[in-house]
């Protein structure tokens, strides 16, 4: 049996990535930052973070 993946709230993401919520909100609008929704709340799993900065990565 595969492990399940770690999740993260948005507030967590915006804290790791020291940038505010609302900016969190507007990547996942615009879709750069991809998530999943489990009941009423937004999360987003390690592997759409690790996938959000290779895609920054390759943009430089």
């Amino acid at each position: 049996m595969q492990d399940l993946e770690n999740v993260y709230k948005v507030p967590e993401v915006a804290s790791w990535m020291r940038c505010s919520r609302a900016s969190v909100y507007r990547l996942l609008k615009s879709g750069k930052l991809r998530s999943i929704k489990v009941g009423g709340t937004r999360v987003i799993t390690h592997s759409q973070i690790i996938d959000f900065i290779e895609l920054r990565k390759a943009a430089e």
